[in-house]
């Protein structure tokens, strides 16, 4: 048998009690970027801003879960 190895490239951690339901994440072929991806489900009102409120919370989501980061 050769040299084996093994290497985690991705994941997916599921999230209860918030409005983030799930963290998926995979590193690029070229191992220099990481593609993160937020799920979340919320009831909101349309109205002129909802792309913007819902990008607000993804940012803000992404800060806390992702990075660490908590920002108010």
């Amino acid at each position: 048998m050769g040299v084996v190895s093994m290497k985690l490239t991705g994941g997916t951690f599921a999230i209860a009690g918030a409005p983030v339901q799930r963290i998926a994440w995979v590193v690029r072929r070229d191992m220099k970027q990481v593609k993160i991806q937020l799920q979340l489900t919320q009831e909101r009102t349309l109205r002129e801003m909802y792309l913007a409120d819902l990008f607000d919370l993804l940012t803000k989501s992404f800060n806390v879960l992702v990075t660490g980061n908590e920002k108010n």
